[in-house]
C-alpha cells in the first residue's frame, strides 16, 4: 500500500494542508 500511499498523498496534499 505504499504505491498509492505517494499518491494519495500528491493528489490529497491540498487536502492536507487545507
Amino acid at each position: 500500500m505504499e504505491s498509492e500511499g505517494e499518491l494519495f498523498d500528491r493528489e490529497n496534499c491540498k487536502c492536507y494542508e487545507a
